[in-house]
């Protein structure tokens, strides 16, 4: 099998080692083009000086910004594999920032590719479903006929309608509690019938199960979420037929941004409005927006403007939520008007209010 870093691959990546650098991490294709990034607006443009990375097989270091085509300052490595350049990856930063990062991305990048070469001939049950599930939700089905026939072996049918969950398991639990939520997952998910999944390290399951059997299930399945005392999170995508299970991961991924950890535990694509739009934005501008609209706020007057709107804008509710008395709620809404311009009571002001403190939270 020939060494190949994919798009969802290499994006699955760059998103975990931002939680790890908190740079902005870019893979590179031998025709120099963003082809995986944190930043999802990058992706199909070229990038310059990944090319040269590319073509002499060699780190290239850029100590300031826009020295070449598309480019800021960082690093950009070769990934090779028996001295064939697979891809390169460019992170965002100082270069002796970031040097550090480049090569634990190398490392990840590596052994994660050397984990795709296993011959999938050999694979078990549960290697099989992992297989399954990776390639329908990344679109990458090289080998129709082997794929078809995993899916055989695992009874899945292919004419019913299915979607894809994304189930995050929270870090809050000591390792003991950790292990045995992991444990009471995979029950679950053994005992749906026909579902497959797999893990996504470090703390993910995702998992495709028919439309019918979720819907069928779905109260057990919340039931299962409360019990856990809100241990994890489920995202529930859009359904699809099978060959279109990459959209409705898509659609989970979104679904998981609009949830809040702290009091929500189950988000649908379908319920969401403003966080499908919110999603197609992009973080530059997002940024600019919450600048203009929020920027003189403190994040005490933020979060009193969130609980203000969940509560639809009422000042008993509000005033319960926070403990505080309505005439204190009164005088910092007050407050609000005077430092931002904007009036959290009237209409037009409120709206705009109430999306730059709903990107805040999709942003964070």
């Amino acid at each position: 099998m020939t060494a190949k870093i994919d798009k969802c691959l290499a994006q699955e990546i760059v998103n975990t080692l931002k939680d790890i650098c908190g740079k902005h991490i870019n893979f590179i294709n031998a025709s120099g083009i963003i082809f995986a990034s944190t930043d999802k607006h990058r992706i199909g443009m070229y990038h310059e000086v990944g090319y040269q990375a590319f073509l002499s097989q060699s780190t290239i270091e850029v100590n300031s910004d826009n020295s070449y085509t598309g480019t800021q300052q960082g690093i950009n490595m070769p990934i090779l594999n028996d001295r064939k350049v697979l891809a390169v990856i460019g992170i965002s930063g100082h270069p002796d920032e970031v040097r550090k990062y480049a090569q634990l991305l190398e490392k990840v990048t590596k052994l994660l590719i050397k984990e795709k070469e296993m011959n999938e001939h050999s694979r078990s049950l549960e290697e099989k479903m992992s297989f399954v599930v990776r390639s329908l939700i990344e679109n990458t089905v090289m080998d129709r006929t082997y794929l078809e026939q995993c899916l055989n072996d695992l009874r899945v049918k292919t004419d019913t309608l299915k979607k894809v969950l994304i189930i995050q398991v929270l870090t809050k639990q000591n390792e003991t509690e950790y292990s045995k939520i992991h444990t009471q997952l995979k029950q679950i998910l053994d005992n749906q019938p026909t579902t497959l999944y797999l893990f996504n390290y470090p703390n993910k399951y995702i998992a495709i199960i028919d439309d019918w059997s979720f819907h069928q299930n779905e109260y057990k399945i919340k039931q299962k979420i409360n019990e856990m005392g809100g241990s994890i999170r489920v995202a529930v995508g859009k359904s699809y037929h099978i060959n279109y299970l990459n959209k409705s991961y898509e659609t989970a991924i979104i679904a998981e941004e609009s949830l809040n950890e702290h009091s929500e535990s189950l988000a649908h694509y379908d319920d969401l409005s403003l966080e499908i739009v919110l999603a197609a934005i992009s973080e530059q501008t997002k940024e600019a927006f919450c600048q203009k609209i929020i920027k003189q706020l403190s994040s005490e007057d933020v979060a009193l403007l969130k609980v203000y709107y969940e509560t639809n804008m009422s000042l008993e509710q509000t005033s319960k939520s926070l403990y505080l008395h309505k005439n204190t709620i009164q005088y910092k809404l007050n407050q609000i008007l005077k430092k931002s311009g904007k009036n959290p009571r009237e209409f037009k002001d409120a709206v705009l209010l109430y999306v730059a403190t709903k990107i805040q939270r999709h942003s964070r």
